[in-house]
């Protein structure tokens, strides 16, 4: 799975390597955006699909950190699972497919 920035249309994300849960295999997803002109239009939903696709592919779990409660709703619609709300919001995605 490639890590580093990422790009599908006006839709832009980071991938790193997680170090948040040691001794798991763990990609965080770090500042999805998209153009606040370029919202609600789903590029978005399309990296994000693309992303968690690639990560079912090779049975990684995804990690990410949304900064609202809006975000949060939206990941939930996505798989990822709340792990803690406080201090920050801590959401993870486990693999689907093959591995299950």
């Amino acid at each position: 799975m490639n890590l580093g920035n990422r790009v599908l249309g006006y839709a832009t994300c980071k991938l790193l390597v997680s170090q948040a849960i040691p001794n798991m295999r763990l990609i965080e997803i770090n500042s999805l955006h998209t153009n606040e002109h370029h919202r609600r239009k789903g590029w978005a939903t399309k990296l994000l699909n693309k992303i968690c696709d690639e990560a079912d592919d090779v049975g990684v779990g995804l990690l990410l950190m949304p900064d609202t409660e809006e975000l949060k709703t939206w990941y939930t619609k996505h798989g990822f699972l709340t792990l803690q709300e406080k201090p920050v919001i801590l959401m993870a995605r486990p693999p689907k497919g093959k591995f299950e």
